[in-house]
């Protein structure tokens, strides 16, 4: 394990800020904003990848309306002091004793990061709550990974189902269930529908629009609960103008790998399930 040390003594205060994400980045500017004249203090970015993610639009990069550049910026690009520096590893362990990060660099090595002050902004993780087949059998929308990924997934969908010749079979394909009501699912829903519908008409004339059968599977009793009343409401009307299907007060109790289980024991036969129902904190924080 290698040790990234400091420079020549009298050392500067090393701030080590650990997530490149929304917070780890407006701590970082603001830290630069307020040493811009000292040179006794160093700032360091750690982020799993080179990048920060605005994550509200990857359903738009899902859909195509926008291209994947349009939604990240370098790291690098945006850290301004001489002595700050954003570093691509994945977090390990924290020492709080010794004062250091283990982080595991590109090279897979393992690295040690002194530091003389800590900000953790990890963020958090897809939280499961427990629901067995999450993990195995739906696609995610936090990740670039997860926007390319459902965009492939609905493709491969339409590709299938334009030959399928098995009326059961070809009716999973086209249908897609949506799991979680807030900002990520109600955005994410209403790009699935966008797209589907674009490419359609164009590239699968053969498959019909009453064919398609989208569902949005809310656990709260309204559609968008961080908003007031009357937007969720809203929402929820143009999104069943568009053909979902909302199910309120209604929990995912299972996820098979060509079904998804709701509400009583209702199976929605489906090849495509999308979640978006919450996130937990980074395990490194508890510990």
């Amino acid at each position: 394990m290698r040790t990234i040390y400091r420079a020549e003594p009298p050392w500067p205060h090393r701030v080590l800020i650990l997530g490149g994400g929304f917070a780890g980045v407006e701590t970082a500017k603001h830290l630069e904003r307020l040493t811009r004249r000292r040179d006794d203090v160093e700032i360091w970015l750690v982020n799993r990848e080179n990048f920060s993610l605005f994550t509200p639009l990857l359903p738009e990069v899902c859909s195509g309306h926008i291209e994947a550049r349009h939604c990240v910026t370098a790291l690098r690009a945006q850290m301004r002091r001489p002595s700050s520096w954003a570093i691509t590893a994945d977090v390990e362990r924290i020492d709080a004793d010794a004062k250091q990060v283990i982080v595991r660099g590109g090279d897979r090595d393992l690295h040690r990061l002194n530091y003389d002050s800590l900000v953790i902004a990890l963020g958090g993780e897809t939280a499961t709550f427990g629901i067995t087949g999450i993990t195995e059998y739906t696609v995610g929308m936090k990740t670039l990974a997860d926007a390319f990924a459902l965009r492939n997934r609905i493709i491969e969908m339409l590709e299938r189902a334009d030959i399928e010749e098995d009326p059961e079979e070809r009716a999973a394909e086209l249908t897609f269930v949506v799991g979680g009501a807030g900002f990520s699912g109600v955005e994410t829903a209403g790009e699935i529908e966008d797209f589907i519908r674009r490419v359609r008409r164009r590239f699968y004339p053969k498959i019909r629009a009453d064919e398609i059968r989208t569902h949005l599977v809310e656990l709260k009793d309204r559609v968008l609960p961080e908003m007031p009343a009357e937007m969720g409401e809203y929402a929820a009307r143009k999104l069943r103008e568009r053909g979902y299907q909302i199910h309120l007060g209604t929990p995912i109790r299972e996820v098979r790998e060509g079904a998804v289980v709701i509400g009583e024991g209702e199976v929605i036969p489906s090849r495509t399930v999308i979640w978006t129902g919450g996130v937990r904190p980074s395990p490194l924080v508890g510990e």
